[in-house]
């Protein structure tokens, strides 16, 4: 699938690339264009039809993409791709940036990785740039118009600065590129890796070979899959079939060696790709900024293969934002690298594209950019955290003392030994507790040693301090470590190959843990649980409404009040907090409990983290009578009155508890109505610095609408004077009426017949005086727009002429009547070549009657068309009998004899025939005896209208 992105101008790019483009090539086209939600479909379709031999044909939402078609979207629908089907949106008029191009070139690349192709047609936009980055990033095609000879170069000269591009043509050109490559790509994907297996190692390490001669850097580190596709797109490209072939061009060719050295390198970076990633980094970020000691004044970052900088800028932009968070002052110092030169000097620039809006969120695009005309700026505060600068994280030494460590979809492009080693290096460069931040692809693999799974979802780690690092890193050799040294470093004598043998104070401790200690849960001081040990099912479960881990929530009837009470005195006094005999409501019935609250530690967000443990006690025993009234009556309404006032306490703390819980979740909704009307009026102030956005995007799609209409107007134009001439030149007098019979219009030689003149366009035809004798038109053609059906007659005109007449219904293209057609066809000369033929016809029978000889005349398939009267007397008939029929029903069966049939079989095939052939009779006008006939071919003029003449004569008479 080739993807074609166009906006201003790119009209008239698009109709010079279809007009040489082949009806077959076995490659699907899906246009991607700028166009107002307003525009109309039936305009652009039509025109792109009339310069397209593929077949145009408009998408519906689910289409299954097929090839030798060029696919159009409807207006003011988003279009992406997925699983070989094309989906739809609906695009909103609020959208602050319109980016159909790079949306679908996105999906595209995703969707189909190497098989995908894009085209960067005219534009006054940046839009396709991103999508076209990502095409060539997953290995696929990339063709940009060349910005000298576009409408509006904009949008190709943004693709070709971006060093996307794989060709620079004009469009006429691209077609003939597309498919070459394409048939060369599908050539290569079915030849597959067999016939190049039979020295592949070898010929590969040529090529890598000659890459780290010229560039100085190693692949083979590389998964071997990744690099051989990235080395077939380029021979792809340069129409070379086998890899020593290549390497042969490689080394005569030093520029084609810098070619694939950034097809090796070129990813796809975006900035804060995964956001959700990117926002649980954050919060991370924060907490450790907060852990920081006050004495520590700067913190290092670095990211490795940072490409073209978003992924760097991203981290700066969440640094800046922790730091305001957390209130905190530290200088903050990113070390960004990457092995391409040239996108270090890119990145170095700061400067991208308009699309980036689609990446980027409002807030952060209008705190930390600047808008120029080229894109949006980096800000000088966000550039003057990071250096630049170009290594090899295989080879170059790291940087140290780090905190953060951003690596994220670099080691999906290793081989197993590099990714230890590299993770190794990121463990030697890593302060103790240093962050790591991987890819949602990536994993430590078995080096769960070295870090500390923060977050598993999105490959967060905390270094940790391993002996390891004390005793094996060094300059020299950094990174030469393996499990069994950690193993024999940890004081365990095991013998290769062997499997250590158990540690039973492990074993002890882990069954003590799980037999010996109580059910317990790790929580905060506003109830937020962070570990559950043990089964705590008696005491918790989960409230109605939506989940949430919040003790507080899920304390179960009995306990919910005692419990917040008790957590909230630990975690101001700092000390336990225990509660006996609390009975707990389970399933109907009453369980007594004991509730013990420790005081853990503070956490580096300022709350307290606490252990609550629930253990099972009996039931307390009831004292007796004497007992509670033991030291006289007075005592024990003294103790009643306690009892009763301890109830109401608890009453009381209980509704305090419920209310509290209320005006906090009061309060945080309020603060997010506030939040809510911060952003609403950010968006108000940000809707007017963009309407000179909008307005551009609006003057793009007026562009391209009043493209499509001129050429529209054009070929209507071409068609009024084709039919004009058509109409003319038939000389056939035709009048178009309307549905209420008035004219709409004529032909010129109408004009002889009906008295027309120009300016009767829109008068009811009934109030035109004709020529004809024909009187009833009028009701004719409303009975032809009642029924649909059309009607013919035969009428002459004033001056003696003759017009075969026809009404017709005018049908529109949709199958809509919308009036009728009258044509009128001059037979004046038809009606006098009939007469002068009836007049000959009657000479000829009057001549014929004269004769004594009886005589038949048949047509070409044998039926009477006249006998003259010496016929009718022999064989006793009136030609009003006769007439009409076929020649074996009449003359009472005499003329079944083989040989006159076929005398007149050669007369029905038009070959001449003077034959005379004898048959029996037994007709009383010829006596008795034989009768002879004789068969004449007297005029050919078809078969039916062949005429034979039969002569009878009575045998022997001469």
């Amino acid at each position: 699938m080739v993807g074609i992105g166009a906006s201003a101008g790119g009209l008239a790019a698009l109709t010079s690339f279809l007009k040489n483009l082949p009806a077959r090539t076995g490659i699907a086209f899906i246009l991607a264009q700028h166009r107002s939600p307003l525009a109309k479909d039936d305009i652009l379709i039509p025109l792109l039809k009339s310069h397209a031999a593929v077949n145009v044909v408009k998408i519906h939402d689910g289409m299954r993409i097929e090839p030798d078609r060029l696919l159009v979207p409807p207006a003011g629908r988003l279009m992406g791709v997925f699983n070989g089907r094309i989906q739809l949106f609906k695009e909103e008029p609020s959208q602050r940036e319109r980016l159909p191009i790079d949306f679908f070139f996105r999906s595209l690349a995703e969707d189909l990785k190497e098989q995908a192709g894009a085209v960067v047609l005219s534009g006054a936009d940046t839009d396709g740039t991103l999508g076209a980055k990502a095409v060539k990033g997953l290995g696929g095609l990339v063709i940009v118009q060349d910005p000298a000879n576009a409408e509006f170069n904009v949008m190709p000269a943004s693709a070709a600065q971006a060093g996307v591009a794989d060709f620079i043509l004009p469009p006429e050109k691209m077609p003939a590129q597309i498919i070459q490559y394409m048939k060369r790509a599908a050539t290569t994907s079915r030849r597959g890796a067999a016939q190049g297996e039979e020295t592949p190692q070898s010929d590969l390490e040529k090529v890598l070979l000659i890459l780290r001669t010229n560039t100085g850097n190693d692949f083979s580190p590389y998964k071997h899959k990744t690099v051989n596709r990235r080395i077939k797109r380029r021979m792809d490209l340069q129409q070379i079939r086998r890899l020593p072939d290549y390497a042969k061009f490689l080394k005569e060719n030093p520029k084609e060696v810098q070619e694939l050295f950034r097809d090796l390198l070129i990813g796809v970076s975006t900035f804060f790709r995964d956001a959700e990633a990117f926002q649980a980094f954050k919060q991370e970020l924060v907490n450790y900024i907060r852990a920081q000691p006050a004495v520590k004044k700067l913190l290092r970052f670095w990211v490795p293969g940072c490409s073209s900088g978003e992924e760097a800028y991203s981290l700066a932009m969440l640094a800046k934002e922790a730091l305001l968070e957390t209130g905190r002052e530290f200088a903050i110092q990113i070390y960004a690298t990457d092995l391409d030169g040239h996108s270090i000097e890119g990145a170095r620039q700061g400067t991208y594209p308009l699309n980036i809006a689609s990446d980027v969120p409002e807030e952060r695009l209008s705190r930390f950019f600047s808008r120029t005309d080229a894109g949006y700026k980096i800000r000088s505060e966000i550039r003057e955290m990071i250096v630049f600068s170009v290594q090899n994280v295989l080879q170059d030494p790291p940087f140290s003392r780090l905190d953060v460590i951003c690596c994220r979809n670099l080691l999906i492009y290793l081989k197993m030994p590099a990714q230890k080693r590299v993770l190794a290096l990121f463990h030697y460069a890593l302060v103790e507790g240093g962050l790591l931040f991987l890819g949602t692809s990536e994993s430590l693999g078995n080096l769960t040693d070295l870090f500390h799974e923060q977050d598993k979802k999105w490959r967060i780690y905390l270094r940790k301090v391993s002996h390891v690092s004390h005793g094996l890193y060094s300059r020299s050799t950094p990174f030469a470590f393996s499990r069994a040294d950690t193993a024999d470093q940890a004081g365990n004598d095991v013998e290769p190959g062997q499997a250590p043998a158990p540690n039973p104070r492990i074993i002890a401790e882990r069954f003590i843990l799980e037999k010996c200690t109580p059910a317990a849960v790790l929580a905060t001081q506003s109830g937020e649980i962070l570990y559950i040990h043990g089964r705590t099912g008696k005491y918790l479960e989960l409230a109605p409404g939506k989940p949430a881990a919040n003790i507080f929530t899920m304390a179960r009837e009995g306990i919910k009040a005692d419990l917040t009470a008790a957590v909230g005195l630990a975690a101001s006094t700092k000390k336990d907090v225990s509660l006996r005999h609390l009975a707990v409501k389970i399933d109907g019935g009453i369980q007594h409990a004991q509730l013990t609250v420790h005081f853990v530690t503070t956490a580096p967000n300022g709350q307290s983290l606490l252990l609550v443990s629930f253990a099972d006690v009996d039931k307390p025993r009831c004292r007796k009578k004497a007992e509670l009234t033991e030291g006289g009556g007075q005592k024990s309404r003294y103790v009643q009155e306690l009892e009763l006032e301890l109830q109401a306490m608890r009453e009381n703390l209980r509704t305090v508890s419920e209310e509290y819980a209320t005006t906090t979740e009061e309060l945080k909704s309020m603060n997010e109505e506030l939040q809510s009307s911060n952003e609403e009026l950010q968006s108000t102030n940000e809707e007017v610095e963009t309407a000179k956005e909008e307005m551009q995007s609006i003057n793009e799609e007026q562009v391209t609408l009043n493209s499509e209409l001129q050429s529209k107007i054009d070929e209507l134009s071409h068609v009024n004077n084709d039919m004009s001439n058509l109409l003319s030149g038939t000389d056939i007098a035709t009048l178009f009426l309307d549905a209420d019979l008035n004219i709409k219009r004529f032909t010129p030689a109408t004009q002889r017949i009906l008295n027309l003149i120009h300016s009767d366009v829109g008068r009811p035809v009934s109030h035109i005086a004709t020529n004809l004798n024909y009187v009833s038109m009028v009701d004719d053609a409303r009975q032809v727009l009642e029924t649909l059906r059309s009607k013919e007659f035969e009428v002459w005109a004033k001056d003696g002429a003759w017009y075969q007449m026809r009404i017709l219904p005018y049908r529109t293209v949709d199958n809509v009547i919308e009036g009728l057609v009258l044509t009128f066809n001059d037979i004046t000369k038809l009606k006098m070549t009939e007469k002068r033929g009836a007049q000959a016809l009657g000479l000829l029978g009057g001549i014929m009657n004269v004769m004594q000889t009886p005589l038949l005349v048949l047509d070409g398939i044998l039926r009477v068309t006249m006998a003259n009267h010496a016929y009718c007397m022999g064989f006793q008939t009136t030609p009003r009998e006769i007439v009409g029929q076929f020649l074996f029903e009449v003359g009472n069966g005499i003329w079944d004899v083989p040989d006159l049939r076929e005398a007149l079989k050669n007369a029905r095939q038009g070959r001449p025939v003077t034959e005379n052939v004898v048959v029996e009779h037994d007709v009383a006008g010829f006596g008795t005896g034989a009768l002879r006939v004789d068969v004449r071919l007297i005029a050919v003029e078809g078969e039916e209208s062949a005429n034979i003449l039969l002569t009878f004569a009575k045998e022997g008479s001469g």
